[in-house]
């Protein structure tokens, strides 16, 4: 019923990624506990925040490093405190970090792992949703990193990457819209690159790892304890609403709840095929240079809003069949008179309302049940000094 664990199922050797930076790749490890026990190998990486360049010891490339227990202990070292986890559970994992690449030498570095281990499946795993953004969302979150590294793995293992998402609702902080989020789920899902959700259950072996994993990072790393990891923690312990696992939060009002605790699931290729910004990225060779490019794609866009806007308000027609209501916003179509030409793209965007205007026929009665259909609004005809107007509102 779930895609996804179909793919998994099927390879013997994966690579985990965390792409989004920081503690992303904590929400790789129930995934790689599960290959574990079914007798696969797995190995964990992550896109990395920490300042390595003091411990030479398994610098492998420019941007690539291994991590072990034997690294020195730094104030922020999310990979460290996974190395001391898995150590002290005699999981023979190996971990790497990526030191804030562009995308070209990303690659590289994906490169040099899959050769290394004979990797046969990439997993990118974000903690949060914004590695599904296309680009023109009213808010972007922190995609600079989930971006460079999902298109870094498409270069690097084409048609062998897969995504996952776990915790929906945390970047509301960071601008994420919700509506959109859902709405490029929706449009995956009618491409066939949506491969399914499923839940971190609490009592199973997966579920019960991360959360030992996540309180014994909280020990090491105090005050930065990571904001993501323990709203999901808190949503698969049940917690429910403002609640704040970590004093980071204190000071916003989080909305914890169940779907944080679900993983969204994907065909990282034709996640990327819809990034406005994918192009431009496999060009760069620093997160700077990916941060410019994002910005001058978006430049160039027309954003969606954050929330379809949702009206109350319905046409009132009087006696003389002459009232027009017009909704807060949307867009407004021109639909000509036969043998006039179309509009561009048949509409026109209109900051200011929603209005279908037809100049013409009666006809303009089937044309208003057509849009109405097409859009999923309420349509009504009005006549204004013997002129039709065709209005609709969502």
């Amino acid at each position: 019923m779930i895609p996804f664990f179909d793919r998994i199922d099927r390879a013997d050797r994966v690579l985990v990624v965390g792409c989004g930076g920081g503690f992303d790749v904590y929400s790789g490890v129930p995934l790689a506990v599960r290959l574990i026990a079914r007798g696969k190998f797995a190995a964990l990486a992550n896109y990395s925040f920490t300042s390595l360049d003091p411990l030479t010891e398994e610098r492998l490339s420019e941007v690539l490093w291994r991590v072990d227990t034997r690294h020195g202990s730094l104030p922020y070292f999310p990979e460290r405190w996974l190395c001391e986890w898995l150590a002290a559970r005699d999981l023979a994992v190996p971990v790497y970090a990526f030191i804030q690449p562009g995308v070209l030498p990303l690659a590289n570095a994906f490169r040099q792992i899959v050769a290394e281990h004979a990797i046969d499946l990439v997993v990118l795993v974000d903690g949060g949703t914004d590695s599904r953004i296309f680009g023109d969302e009213p808010g972007l979150g922190t995609v600079t990193e989930d971006a460079i590294t999902l298109v870094a793995a498409d270069i690097a293992a084409p048609g062998r990457v897969l995504l996952a998402a776990l915790g929906f609702g945390i970047d509301d902080f960071h601008g994420v819209s919700h509506h959109s989020f859902l709405e490029n789920v929706a449009t995956l899902g009618r491409e066939g690159a949506y491969l399914g959700a499923f839940s971190l259950t609490p009592g199973t072996p997966e579920a019960d790892a991360m959360l030992d994993l996540i309180d014994v990072a909280n020990a090491r790393q105090g005050a930065l304890a990571s904001i993501v990891t323990n709203s999901v923690a808190s949503a698969v312990r049940g917690e429910f609403g403002n609640f704040h696992a970590t004093d980071r939060t204190g000071r916003s009002t989080t909305f914890i709840n169940p779907l944080m605790s679900l993983y969204w699931t994907f065909e990282a290729s034709r996640v990327m095929a819809h990034m406005a910004f994918g192009a431009a990225l496999r060009k760069t060779s620093t997160r700077h240079q990916a941060r410019l490019a994002i910005e001058e794609v978006r430049d160039d866009l027309t954003l969606r809003p954050r929330q379809p806007s949702r009206s109350d308000s319905r046409p009132v027609i009087t006696a003389g069949g002459n009232t027009s209501i017009i909704g807060p916003k949307g867009r407004e179509v021109d639909v000509p008179v036969a043998g006039q030409p179309a509009p561009a793209n048949g509409f026109r965007h209109n900051p200011v309302g929603r209005q279908v205007v037809y100049q013409g026929t009666p006809a303009a009665l089937i044309r208003a049940d057509i849009l109405g259909a097409i859009f999923d609004v309420g349509v009504a005809v009005h006549d204004l000094g013997g002129r039709r107007f065709v209005s609709y509102f969502d």
